[in-house]
């Protein structure tokens, strides 16, 4: 076999699995999502989306980077290699702009997770802070005062 045969092979396996762990995600959240956290489902169906998108972009397109002598170009072993060169360029700049959209994605939510983490677990520090000094108590760091 060919090393553009065994990429594929190999991104064939994973982008089927990466869909159906996308699909089988959205129909939990859509199933079994509690109604206080409905408002976080959104978040979380739109990462799903995005991620489906693409999986599917990436699928079609398969970029390779190749380089001989210090100069690069990128094939496509995706199903796109059999259309004329500019839709080829098209669609890749389609995937490329889509790999952006899913790292900011994926910052936004590491931004989520931290604002959520300052905005809910550090009061929770102070208020403890507070409540020893007007009451005088004495807390211990080793137990909890939940």
């Amino acid at each position: 076999m060919l090393i553009g045969e065994i990429y594929s092979t190999i991104i064939y396996c994973f982008a089927t699995f990466g869909l159906f762990s996308n699909l089988f995600l959205i129909w939990l959240i859509l199933r079994y999502t509690m109604k206080e956290m409905q408002v976080y489902s959104k978040i979380l169906l739109q990462t799903c989306f995005v991620d489906i998108v693409g999986i599917c972009m990436f699928f079609v397109s398969q970029p390779v980077y190749v380089s001989d002598n210090g100069v690069g170009t990128i094939w496509n072993y995706g199903p796109i290699h059999f259309l004329p060169n500019p839709w080829q360029c098209i669609l890749l700049r389609i995937n490329h702009f889509m790999m952006r959209v899913i790292a900011m994605n994926v910052c936004l939510y590491i931004i989520h997770l931290s604002l959520f983490y300052c905005c809910s677990v550090k009061p929770y520090e102070n208020f403890f802070k507070y409540i020893s000094y007007v009451a005088n108590l004495k807390l211990n760091l080793n137990t909890n005062y939940y």
